[in-house]
């Protein structure tokens, strides 16, 4: 049997730095790139059925062929014969390119030939052209010119490179700017989620909120005061293309369900656009991996890069991010790790739930979204439903008014989940919770008002809630199919088991994960969520309460608040867990007990004191020595053995107060409707008095921080403001209005009625100018600033129509006259 050719092996001579397909073909030699590349090719696309077979028949007699490929071609195979060129191609050619009219000619006279193939005669069906290199367009319009005897097909580099980038990625990956450039040209085409919007699969590349981001913690009366020309205004805050254009460490810290693996994802797209390899990881894998070297932790995504490249910012020559979710699964030790070993090349961008404060990191907090960014948003998606301006202004209007009556955090997963409401509620806009924007959320996932699901929307919920109550974060391949076929067979469903695992993982709220043959839960919130719906359903709430008697569970009491509607029971057990201890019945809240009014209270007046106070309001900085209030530092020498007992003592204090119970309390108050008015007051006497006892401890902690150097004015504002916003943030819901006014009414402490006075104007209840008596009972300058900084935050972030800010800066006024010696500074 007579041998097939082979072609010769030939060693490719290539550039590493370059970057384009077609200039990495253009340096291969004709040998190269003859007996090389379009071997591998054709050996690939034979291997996948692509094309039937191929030869090599270059040589002595090829009669200007090269390569003999057997295409599919209707009734009978086709034999296209290709003549390859890695030397430019100019229409009449000189000493550094070859002629079109002599390469034509060489092709036309192709057709006339018998070549072998396979023990057969056979004459071509086709001659192509395929070059590695440029070819002019006067040469290319000479192949295809009208006249011509026989039709001649040119393939130019870009086609030919497209087919080795889709059959041979081996041969990409071995020229590192090719396999970079390829890699980014992914990242900037990211494919759609499964996660829905307004019925709609997500793309981080068109579909997004622009979120804001502050230096500032949420807490932070900073946030609120920027001093300029002797007045205040808000923080300006920075967007995402902000933060991806600082040359350092950034740690992003939001709430859960606040948008963070989303912002990540639009994050690498965003910096594969811009040339930066995007390396996206989650804190969990980093973790079970135990990767301590950030280069290594790279290596494993860019495998075609040797660790020597990496660790090299002269060989690598580009930079990489590497995006990390959930950093909070990592300790504060891995994270310093793990930054402490990048070069000046590599840099890390990371989400977390809590503050870790870690000195490489410049650290940002979610503080809203850019409203004006929810027009466009609604117009990238391919919705059904007409989204013109009165739908975009209807939306927007709901979504403004029910920030600001519900207590709802402000993030692109609440504003999105509300714009579904919008779309399917064709009455007046209900003031959703946060359990039932979860609810509402995960039924858009499974199809609730869609047809083209494969299975109806209450089979799959019927089966998630049937396996959330197992309780299990991840399952096995087998597992799963197990439970699902014993569903599907008990239920009499005429489903069949992929089609049902299919659409279950299509709906994003489970995914399968290959290299472990398993599947998990793609975010938490779906496990706990069927997992409460389970329990519910049994009416088995001990498990529940187990868990939010232990710790804070916040989306588990918001969930079980939505899905059990009056939880009596549960109210009941957790208001016993926080009745006070000896130290909490002897202690007084911060503010409650009244002082008399002195100058020293009531006003300051001196000019230097003053720019003292707004120094310390601006910077929110205890040990900032030339700007603080502080007094001689002599009188706080020898006070390190008393400061280790006072902390000792304070963190005590706090394990016995169990304020996560008021935490999960009151999420699961404000997404219980069905509760009793009395249940109601009980709860939020209960957390209103668990929070004043908090800033009793946070008032011990600022003198122990600041070893008795800080004022107590200063301090007891603090406290106060800190007061007031945990009460809004766990209480404040436009449901709840008639309870505080209940509570107001027969409230005997000044202080507890101006907390309350505060949660009814949070809640767009109550006009500002209502604080005034309040204050004037109360007489203290300290809660009068805490006061004016609360009308502050209102103005900038709350109240959004001229005649609700002109009542606020009616109110400011009005405060400013009770200090007549303090000039408070005006808003801009």
């Amino acid at each position: 049997m007579k041998k097939t050719k082979k072609p010769p092996k030939v060693k490719p001579v290539v550039k590493a730095a370059v970057t384009d397909g077609s200039e990495w073909l253009a340096q291969l030699s004709e040998d190269v790139f003859r007996g090389e590349i379009l071997l591998e090719l054709f050996n690939r696309m034979q291997k996948t059925k692509s094309i039937l077979g191929s030869k090599y028949v270059h040589g002595p007699n090829e009669h200007g062929i090269d390569w003999i490929v057997v295409d599919k071609g209707g009734l009978s195979s086709r034999y296209i014969g290709i003549q390859c060129k890695s030397k430019r191609v100019t229409r009449q050619g000189d000493s550094r390119s070859d002629s079109a009219l002599q390469v034509k000619l060489q092709c036309e006279m192709a057709y006339d030939y018998l070549f072998e193939y396979d023990g057969a005669q056979i004459r071509l069906d086709s001659v192509e052209l395929w070059m590695s290199n440029h070819i002019t367009s006067d040469a290319e319009e000479d192949f295809s010119a009208p006249l011509n005897r026989k039709k001649i097909t040119v393939r130019r580099s870009p086609y030919v490179f497209s087919l080795l980038e889709e059959y041979c990625p081996r041969i990409i990956q071995r020229i590192p700017g090719l396999a970079i450039s390829g890699f980014l040209k992914k990242q900037c085409e990211p494919e759609p989620l499964p996660i829905k919007i307004l019925g709609c699969n997500l793309n981080p590349k068109f579909n997004f909120i622009e979120p804001q981001f502050s230096k500032n913690p949420e807490l932070s009366p900073a946030r609120l005061f920027q001093k300029k020309y002797g007045k205040v205004s808000r923080e300006k805050l920075s967007t995402l293309d902000d933060i991806l254009s600082i040359a350092s460490h950034i740690m992003i810290v939001g709430h859960e369900l606040s948008g963070k693996t989303y912002i990540l994802q639009r994050a690498a797209y965003l910096l594969a656009e811009s040339g930066v390899i995007p390396i996206l990881e989650t804190g969990e894998s980093i973790a079970q991996k135990g990767v301590k070297n950030i280069c290594k932790l790279i290596n494993r995504h860019l495998d075609w890069l040797t660790l020597k490249d990496i660790e090299t910012p002269e060989i690598l020559n580009r930079s990489i991010a590497v995006l990390i979710d959930n950093a909070d699964k990592l300790n504060e030790g891995q994270l310093a790790n793990l930054a402490e070993s990048c070069h000046q090349g590599i840099r890390i961008i990371c989400t977390s739930k809590k503050d870790l404060q870690i000195s490489k990191f410049l650290t940002f907090y979610i503080a809203g979204v850019n409203f004006s960014s929810i027009n466009g948003f609604i117009r990238s998606l391919d919705v059904q439903t007409p989204v013109g301006p009165t739908f975009t202004d209807r939306a927007t209007s709901f979504i403004y008014r029910t920030i600001a009556t519900s207590g709802l955090p402000v993030n692109p997963f609440t504003v999105s989940a509300m714009l579904r409401e919008c779309a399917f509620s064709k009455k007046k806009f209900a003031t959703p919770t946060m359990g039932r924007l979860i609810e509402r959320f995960i039924e858009d996932q499974l199809g609730s008002h869609t047809d083209t699901a494969l299975v109806d929307f209450e089979t799959k919920r019927q089966f998630l809630t049937d396996l959330g109550g197992k309780n299990y974060a991840i399952f096995e391949y087998g597992h799963l199919r197990k439970y699902g076929s014993k569903f599907l067979a008990s239920k009499g469903h005429p489903h069949t088991l992929d089609d049902f695992i299919f659409d279950l993982c299509a709906s994003g709220l489970i995914k399968f994960d290959g290299q472990g043959e398993s599947y998990s839960w793609t975010h938490r919130i779906f496990q706990e969520f069927f997992w409460v719906r389970n329990l519910v359903r049994e009416n088995r709430l001990g498990p529940i309460l187990k868990r939010l008697s232990e710790n804070a569970a916040p989306s588990v009491a918001a969930i079980t608040g939505s899905q059990i509607g009056n939880p009596h029971t549960l109210v009941k057990d957790l208001l016993q867990r926080l009745e006070p201890q000896s130290w909490m019945k002897e202690s007084k809240q911060v503010g409650s007990e009244m002082i008399q009014s002195t100058e020293g209270d009531i006003c300051l007046p001196t000019d230097s004191a003053e720019e003292e106070i707004l120094a310390k309001i601006e910077s929110d900085a205890l040990n900032n020595k030339e700007d603080s209030p502080l007094v001689p530092a002599e009188e706080s020498e020898g006070r390190s053995d008393d400061t280790i007992r006072s902390a000792s003592s304070v963190v005590s204090k706090i394990a016995e107060e169990k304020h996560f119970v008021s935490i999960n309390l009151s999420a699961l108050l404000v997404n219980s409707r069905d509760l009793s008015i009395d249940d109601k007051a009980k709860v939020v006497t209960s957390i209103l008095r668990s929070n004043g006892r908090m800033s009793t401890l946070f008032d011990e902690i600022l003198v122990d921080l600041a070893g008795g150097k800080l004022k107590p004015l200063v301090r007891r504002f603090l406290c106060i403001y800190w007061h007031f916003v945990m009460n809004d943030l766990m209480l404040g819901d436009g449901f709840l209005v008639e309870v505080f006014r209940s509570l107001s009414r027969g409230c005997r402490d000044h202080f507890e009625r101006l907390a309350l006075t505060d949660l009814l104007v949070a809640c767009c209840d109550d006009e500002p100018e209502k604080y005034i008596d309040s204050l004037v009972e109360i007489n203290r300058l300290d809660a009068a600033v805490a006061v004016y900084t609360r009308i502050v935050s209102f103005y900038y972030f709350r109240f959004h129509r001229s005649e609700d800010k002109t009542k606020l800066k009616n109110t400011l006024r009005e405060i400013r006259k009770l200090a007549p010696g303090y000039s408070l500074p005006k808003v801009s």
